[in-house]
């Protein structure tokens, strides 16, 4: 349930959060190559979306929940594409 949208090097992520299990937060993974974490791992709240600035380039992104027990399994891996806008909006 892990889907990206971009406007310019605007990333936005929203997944699905886990049918069971109390969610007190989640992790963040990207890395620049599939199964890395070298461009950003990060903690972030228990709301299953995240918005950020990312230089242009294609991130390999995984999210996974946790709570005080421990953290759940990765998502599976999304591939994400940040590349520049090419035309300036309408009207």
């Amino acid at each position: 349930g892990l889907t990206y949208s971009t406007a310019d090097n605007l990333v936005t992520l929203a997944w699905t959060p886990p049918s069971t299990g109390v969610v007190q937060g989640y992790r963040l993974s990207a890395g620049t190559t599939a199964g890395q974490s070298d461009a950003l791992v990060t903690s972030l709240g228990p709301t299953p979306a995240f918005a950020g600035p990312a230089a242009f380039g294609t991130y390999f992104v995984r999210i996974a929940a946790r709570n005080s027990c421990a953290t759940g399994p990765d998502s599976a891996e999304l591939t994400v594409n940040v590349q520049p806008c090419t035309a300036a909006p309408a009207a």
